[in-house]
């Protein structure tokens, strides 16, 4: 699914829908941009939030620091 999501958004940067001669697409992202939007903005605050509690223990802080980033991208 992943994979997916990525060939989606390469798609949108270069502008190429996936879309069969002579049909018509429909867009969807409307509903749908601003929650993915807040989402991307508050896992963005989350991760200095987190890294502030956990800074004591490294190894934690490393793996909520990557799992943080890697949830983001």
């Amino acid at each position: 699914m992943e994979l997916r999501i990525y060939e989606s958004l390469w798609r949108w940067a270069a502008r190429r829908p996936k879309i069969a001669e002579g049909a018509v697409g429909f867009r969807y992202h409307r509903p749908v941009l601003t929650v993915l939007i807040i989402f991307m903005v508050l896992s963005t605050v989350e991760i200095p939030i987190v890294d502030a509690i956990v800074h004591r223990w490294p190894v934690v802080r490393i793996t909520f620091l990557i799992i943080g980033v890697w949830g983001v991208t």
